[in-house]
């Protein structure tokens, strides 16, 4: 299948998931792979994921393997990967490629909508501050992070960068995050229903949104279906 055949929403949905929890490698030096990393608590995102997967690339392989506690690995091969994705199995950790999304997501509403869904089904969770539902998305590149708040941006919401320190011997010790307005778009009813349907999280009624580099998140939540 030609990249020109490939459904653009399933692959801006895949994109989302592997710059959440995806990695690339070339472990046997012929093939390269996608591995994606998954709570089990969560079966119907892992559903999500392979289908979309097998959607990509019907003929290919899809294996899910258990690794530890709560965890189960998606890994499919292809040579393909690289192109879809934009960055390297070679090229180092996503964070020193700094990984970007797409420009032909990034231009296109309908696009940045699957791969927002995508990044919230891995690195997104839900939780309480003060009486606020928070929405949260997680990661440490600094690149990916700027380009959720474009396309967030773009869809109509007024979000903000801010940095901050993570507590002493956790790794990378600057954070950044990006904050949407609590007082703006995302906190009228059509305003926030409007942003659970972008990322499939309608069983919210109230909340503002965060997005933040930290990885200190209490009183978390995911859904367990999304679409």
């Amino acid at each position: 299948m030609s990249n020109s055949k490939i459904d653009k929403k399933t692959l801006a949905y895949i994109v989302g998931v592997a710059l959440g929890d995806g990695g690339l490698s070339n472990p046997n030096g012929r093939a390269v792979r996608l591995r994606i990393s998954c709570d089990t608590k969560y079966p119907a995102i892992i559903e999500n994921i392979t289908s979309a997967i097998k959607k990509l690339l019907p003929t290919n392989k899809i294996s899910q393997v258990k690794m530890k506690a709560r965890c189960v690995d998606i890994s499919c091969y292809s040579n393909k990967w690289e192109s879809l994705l934009g960055w390297k199995a070679r090229g180092g950790s996503k964070e020193k490629q700094r990984v970007r999304i797409p420009d032909w997501i990034k231009n296109n509403k309908t696009y940045s909508k699957y791969c927002l869904r995508g990044l919230f089904e891995t690195d997104g969770s839900v939780y309480t501050d003060r009486g606020y539902k928070m929405a949260n998305f997680v990661t440490i590149i600094p690149t990916l992070a700027n380009d959720v708040m474009e396309i967030i941006a773009m869809l109509g919401f007024k979000p903000n960068i801010q940095k901050n320190e993570l507590p002493r011997g956790k790794p990378r010790g600057i954070t950044a995050g990006v904050l949407v307005d609590p007082y703006g778009k995302l906190c009228t009813p059509v305003g926030y229903l409007g942003f659970l349907r972008i990322v499939g999280w309608l069983f919210l009624y109230r909340f503002c949104l965060q997005l933040t580099y930290s990885s200190h998140l209490t009183k978390t939540l995911r859904p367990t279906a999304v679409f």
